[in-house]
């Protein structure tokens, strides 16, 4: 028992050792260092900084905004994607699955680079439309909202899918024929029983793509032109550009409590799975 109990142990160990080296010694730095002045003694200067400026918390809701609406799409966009994948034969879901990580094979910022060609005023999407008639003059798609979104969409959209793909095919078939041979139609065996099933995964999905849409850096900065502000590229600047770690330690501290704590709210508050059996 004793043996059985080191074994566990000692494969548990590098497991503790990354946690608290890649997470928890991080955390506990920016946080010590978000709460002490120039000359080391303790403050909440930094904090108070952070309140008495409506600019920091403006540009913190516009990211959980842009995170949400990201997280959203993916969801809306990768869910029938993902079903495919999770009904399709062996073959054809290993092309299906290769065409999915394509993205992965390409760096951010090169994908980056190629959303800012071809969303360009001479870029293809304008070229295209031109083309259709839809437009005469050449539309700013850059430098917005617009471009941020659909930069981030794509980002995240593998991830998403690969997530509500693992969820589909827990589901035991058995209970979908079951649902068949009970004489519910197609539409009813979906909204009350395979999309309640597919729930963990979309819950799961939502928070993962919503956390690391929140933390983004790159593309935001290159698609958003600096008129889409999000709170990486506020914190880049106040560590590199304006040389005040403290307070972009702060800020780094303040923005993880508020996206921490707004999925926390979410998961207690809204019972996603009772909403959707109700209707």
């Amino acid at each position: 028992m004793k043996g059985s109990r080191r074994v566990y142990y000692l494969f548990f160990l590098p497991v503790l050792v990354y946690i608290v080296v890649f997470y928890v010694l991080p955390i506990a730095t920016i946080t010590v260092k978000s709460i002490l002045s120039e000359d080391g003694r303790f403050t909440l200067a930094n904090y108070g900084r952070i309140i008495s400026q409506p600019v920091y918390l403006k540009v913190a809701y516009n990211t959980v905004k842009i995170a949400a609406i990201v997280a959203g799409s993916c969801l809306f966009l990768g869910y029938p994607v993902a079903y495919l994948l999770s009904r399709s034969q062996a073959s054809v879901k290993r092309i299906l699955i290769f065409i999915v990580l394509t993205p992965f094979f390409v760096i951010t910022i090169v994908r980056t680079f190629a959303w800012m060609v071809i969303l360009g005023l001479n870029g293809p999407a304008n070229a295209l439309l031109a083309a259709l008639g839809i437009i005469r003059e050449p539309l700013r798609l850059l430098s917005n909202f617009f471009s941020v979104w659909i930069g981030l969409t794509h980002l995240f959209l593998p991830i998403m899918i690969l997530i509500l793909q693992n969820s589909m095919e827990q589901i035991n078939p058995r209970i979908i024929q079951a649902a068949h041979s009970l004489g519910a139609g197609p539409r009813v065996v979906f909204w009350k029983v395979y999309l309640p099933l597919t729930i963990p995964g979309i819950v799961a999905g939502t928070a993962i793509v919503f956390l690391l849409a929140t933390g983004v850096y790159i593309t935001p900065s290159l698609l958003g032109g600096g008129k889409e502000i999000m709170m990486a590229m506020v914190i880049e600047e106040q560590v590199n550009s304006l040389l005040n770690p403290a307070f972009g330690s702060a800020l780094a501290v303040s923005f993880a409590v508020i996206v921490l704590g707004s999925l926390f709210l979410v998961n207690s508050f809204v019972d996603v799975t009772k909403f959707l059996q109700g209707t």
